[in-house]
């Protein structure tokens, strides 16, 4: 009504035109209408004076639009081979880049549309959940996970045009796996020397 008074004037609904510029008694939509499938649909607003209801009136439209619930794939673990084998390194990994799994999570070339739906990444459930800035993880930056060997990420999926349209149900796991430890052969003889001597003296 934008300002008007409402002891006066009156807002319907309707699902077509005509109908809202005939104002057939029984037409007009439900306070509560509910739309069960995604899509958008035009909607027309009849706004009349009630004492003179067909000569004093105007209309207007807009578009209403249902967005389908996004639903995260399960992207599996992201696996990478640990930093170093000794030191401050150990269990870690330097460059995790996480956007690297959201084509995964968008369910690869058969599923959602990237250009429909915002992944981000988050270090607690909550955060995901509430979309919270503080513990979100830069996606197109390197990343070292924060926990030794293995670490879990909490993903929220969300709709661009409506941030409340989410699933925030899906994590994985960074893994970082061991480097393979390749034994110098004359190091490993000289071992097994001394271990046939100590065998040889019981």
């Amino acid at each position: 009504l934008d300002g008007l008074n409402d002891t006066i004037f009156e807002v319907l609904y309707f699902d077509d035109e005509v109908k809202a510029f005939d104002n057939v008694a029984g037409t007009n939509l439900p306070d509560n209408y509910q739309v069960n499938t995604p899509g958008s649909q035009i909607i027309y607003a009849r706004v009349h004076n009630k004492k003179a209801p067909n000569t004093c009136y105007a209309t207007t439209d807009f578009n209403l639009t249902v967005t389908g619930l996004p639903i995260a794939s399960n992207p599996g673990p992201y696996r990478e081979c640990d930093t170093d084998i000794t030191g401050l390194g150990l269990g870690y990994h330097d460059t995790f880049l996480l956007e690297d799994k959201d084509n995964d999570i968008l369910g690869g070339a058969s599923g959602l549309d990237p250009a429909m739906y915002n992944v981000s990444y988050h270090t607690t459930p909550a955060g995901a959940q509430q979309d919270n800035a503080t513990d979100a993880i830069p996606k197109n930056v390197p990343y070292r996970n924060s926990r030794i060997n293995s670490q879990p990420i909490y993903v929220r999926l969300e709709n661009i045009t409506d941030p409340n349209c989410f699933d925030a149900s899906m994590s994985f796991n960074l893994v970082v796996d061991p480097l393979p430890i390749i034994f110098d052969e004359v190091i490993y003889q000289q071992l097994k020397s001394i271990a046939n001597k100590l065998m040889s003296k019981e």
